[in-house]
């Protein structure tokens, strides 16, 4: 009667307290709303948590009651192990979730400031594996306090195959993120350089502009394969059907997609031989423009108007390239005959030699104004060649410039452009013998 007594006082008070409680752990919760699925769990336990406690005073009546041997002591030492792994899982989590200002990202330096953000972006899942490591050690001493061998299994042998197996997993996945992210940066701080000012500059290489983006993504495929077939190897699956089965589908679309294929290798030569990179003016399969984007099969190209080009490389037979190291803005001037074309040549140098000294000009001109000499003979004119050496896709701007100062050039000192036109000649009526009669 006694121990009746006690349940249903302890009952009562439990009753009477469930509101100010439940409201206590949903307080709880709110502050651990970012926190992973703390905040769904403490919701929970502060809707049922009074069925709980009310069955766990059921069960200690009927043990006091029915003197169960050893069966009070057996409840008392799980309920405090319990209630102690409890309480140091639950200090160990919050120390994971700090407050705002202690999270912040730590200042870098420009070099490093992307890699250092891309870094911090894995912290969550770091605080998630560690939780998770927190409340496997947690559940295992709550369950080795009520009697379940949790902690003698892991030190079994098949305990140690599985503890060794998550550590393997974890240890590849890691390796895999830690190279991923130094090659990443490696390449992103190659592809990127920054001068005094901080703005981006090109680099010289269009190469590698071309071959490091493509190499990043073949290493995401490389890495995320080995992750993958290292994972299911510690979980127990034999993946030795699964490389001869993925060796039969590749045969099978090699035999089926023989165009794919041999886009993928004609691209590969193309891109090793360095023939095209991004950035380039080239013609090929009769398509012209400006290289956006070379994957592992097809040129994406875009012409003047505007519309992109997706050329296969199994089409590409001749590649012409307008901006490979260097060019030239070739120029036929035209001019009358009677006009000295030694002058000619000589104000096509002079006006050279001029954007040369010039800065917008001076670091596209590569050299002085090469003459050619004078081409052909024309139906109305005398054709002078020249040309204009220039920094890669520089010489069309060159070309324009300097035609607009030749115009001037000549109209100044009077040289004459030759332009197709015709002489009409008027003559006189013969006279005749006997006028025409007037009308009547």
């Amino acid at each position: 009667m006694l121990y009746l007594a006690l349940a249903l006082l302890s009952g009562l008070f439990i009753l009477y307290h469930r509101s100010q409680f439940s409201r206590w752990i949903e307080n709880q919760a709110s502050q651990c709303q970012r926190f992973f699925a703390v905040a769904p769990l403490l919701r929970l336990v502060a809707a049922l948590w009074h069925v709980l406690a009310i069955a766990y005073l059921i069960v200690l009546f009927f043990i006091a009651a029915f003197d169960v041997e050893d069966g009070l002591s057996y409840v008392l030492h799980g309920t405090l192990v319990t209630a102690a792994a409890v309480a140091v899982a639950a200090m160990a989590i919050s120390l994971l979730h700090p407050k705002e200002a202690a999270v912040t990202p730590l200042k870098a330096a420009p070099a490093t400031a992307t890699l250092s953000r891309r870094l911090y972006g894995y912290t969550p899942f770091i605080r998630l594996g560690i939780a998770g490591l927190v409340v496997v050690a947690a559940l295992a001493f709550v369950l080795d306090a009520w009697g379940v061998p949790a902690i003698a299994w892991l030190l079994t042998p098949r305990g140690q195959q599985v503890i060794g197996g998550a550590l393997s997993i974890a240890l590849t996945l890691g390796i895999a993120v830690v190279a991923w992210e130094l090659a990443n940066a490696a390449i992103e701080r190659y592809l990127t350089q920054h001068n005094g000012s901080g703005a981006d500059v090109r680099l010289p290489s269009a190469r590698a502009r071309t071959l490091l983006p493509l190499a990043r993504k073949m290493l995401v495929v490389l890495l995320t394969v080995m992750v993958v077939l290292i994972t299911l190897s510690e979980l127990g699956i034999d993946i030795a059907p699964l490389l001869a089965g993925a060796g039969v589908v590749g045969l099978a679309i090699g035999f089926g997609a023989q165009k794919m294929v041999q886009d993928v290798i004609t691209g590969f030569f193309i891109l090793v031989e360095d023939a095209i990179a991004v950035g380039d003016v080239v013609t090929v399969s009769g398509a012209s423009g400006v290289v956006e984007d070379l994957s592992v099969r097809a040129i994406k190209l875009r012409d003047q108007a505007g519309a992109v080009h997706t050329v296969p490389f199994s089409s590409v037979d001749t590649v012409t390239n307008m901006t490979k190291t260097f060019s030239y803005y070739v120029i036929d001037v035209g001019v009358a005959y009677k006009e000295d074309t030694d002058q000619v040549a000589q104000v096509c140098r002079e006006i050279v030699d001029e954007m040369r000294r010039e800065p917008p000009y001076a670091v596209n001109i590569l050299e002085p104004l090469d003459v050619l000499g004078l081409d052909s003979f024309a139906d109305s004119a005398v054709i002078v060649k020249m040309r204009i050496k220039t920094r890669p896709i520089k010489q069309w701007e060159i070309g324009r410039e300097f035609n607009r100062r030749l115009k001037k050039r000549f109209e100044a000192l009077g040289i004459e452009f030759p332009f197709p036109h015709r002489t009409l000649l008027f003559g006189s009526e013969p006279e005749r013998a006997d006028p025409p009669s007037p009308a009547t």
